[in-house]
């Protein structure tokens, strides 16, 4: 059960940097256009 719920944290942290990266580009964006 230890390793299953380590893999499966391992796979939500790589998706929620990868959609973090996204938003994060968004909102550089939209901050640059203010600016």
């Amino acid at each position: 059960q230890e390793i299953e719920t380590q893999i499966a944290t391992e796979i939500m942290v790589d998706l929620a940097e990868q959609f973090g990266m996204r938003v994060r580009g968004k909102k550089q964006i939209i901050r640059a256009r203010k600016r």
